[in-house]
């Protein structure tokens, strides 16, 4: 008997857990249109010079690291040509891993390499989405 309530115990819990994950990974329609229109805002201000508007899409805590717009856009032109002056921009779909929602965008970069843009994104306590990481990895052809 104490095996059997032991047993109910435990796939109770699993149940709760794995739904309470399910509801924190899920993101609503509203929330993905959001996320990519930021980042295709903030690619779109890159492609404009507009170092003050690009800046505008990052985190609290990357303004916080970089301070103002001039050194935020210095260091992308230098660590992210590909993301500062595309040749192609394919936005992807939005995943969730570990709890942390990406934004997947396949670029060209001037240098014609294919890299892949996951965009760390950061819901701000007015809902508004801000881009809190971005990690460049090579990427197929075919996603272009």
């Amino acid at each position: 008997m104490k095996l059997i309530k032991l047993f109910i115990t435990l796939l109770a819990f699993s149940f709760l857990s794995l739904n309470s994950l399910a509801e924190t990974e899920l993101l609503s329609d509203t929330d993905k249109i959001s996320i990519k229109t930021v980042v295709s805002s903030q690619l779109q201000a890159f492609t404009e010079d507009d170092a003050i508007e690009a800046f505008s899409y990052a985190s609290p805590k990357i303004q916080s690291i970089f301070r103002n717009a001039d050194n935020f856009i210095a260091m992308v032109k230098k660590s992210y040509p590909s993301v500062y002056r595309p040749r192609n921009i394919n936005i992807g779909t939005v995943e969730i891993y570990r709890g942390i929602p990406i934004l997947l965008v396949y670029l060209v970069g001037p240098d014609g390499k294919f890299v892949t843009a996951n965009y760390e994104m950061q819901k701000q306590p007015n809902n508004e989405w801000k881009i809190d990481s971005c990690i460049l990895t090579t990427a197929e052809a075919e996603n272009i």
